[in-house]
């Protein structure tokens, strides 16, 4: 449990350079490493050669991208960005440390995740994606997850096991305003 894992899936083709542009905004400055392919020109590329990730993925394929940080709400050290689609709709997944908020006081680490919280549920009204998932590294897997996000409801997964620190903090937060149907699993 080293990692949070927010997973955006399904999302239309049509709709990454406005993710790209407006909501997950990548100062390339700030990149480590990225690795995409052209599968027009048969070649390796790096996510400054990308013009237009619409036309990019058009095809099946996957990229990802290494941050030295990124604001998402406020600075994240460390994110790792992977963006992956069957020709129709893509799946972006974000990963990064969980170690940087355990130092944090409560009300701290309240703060950073409620700002994180929003940012994601404002990306899923706005970007149209079926549902976000949050969890521990692998957020797919049921048994690492703490939360599905979608229109009708929030699903809080593993309350029972995962009662320390942090995922009692996601839980209070996520339920907090929340206007979705709540339901456990």
């Amino acid at each position: 449990m080293e990692y949070l894992e927010i997973i955006f899936k399904n999302i239309d083709n049509k709709k990454l350079d406005e993710i790209f542009s407006e909501h997950i905004l990548i100062n390339k400055n700030n990149i480590i490493s990225s690795h995409f392919y052209d599968e027009i020109n048969m070649l390796d590329c790096k996510y400054d050669d990308i013009k237009d990730m619409r036309l990019h993925f058009e095809k099946s394929t996957t990229g990802s991208i290494f941050l030295h940080e990124l604001k998402f709400g406020f600075i994240i050290p460390e994110v790792f960005i992977i963006v992956s689609g069957d020709g129709k709709l893509c799946d972006i997944t974000i990963n990064f440390k969980i170690n940087q908020f355990l130092s944090d006081m409560r009300s701290d680490l309240i703060t950073k995740l409620d700002i994180i919280l929003k940012k994601i549920f404002q990306m899923h009204n706005h970007i149209n994606c079926d549902y976000v998932l949050l969890g521990y590294e692998p957020a797919e897997d049921i048994d690492m997850r703490l939360l599905k996000i979608n229109y009708e409801s929030l699903i809080i997964y593993n309350k029972d096991i995962y009662n320390d620190y942090f995922s009692s903090v996601v839980y209070e937060i996520a339920t907090k305003n929340n206007k979705r149907n709540i339901l456990t699993c």
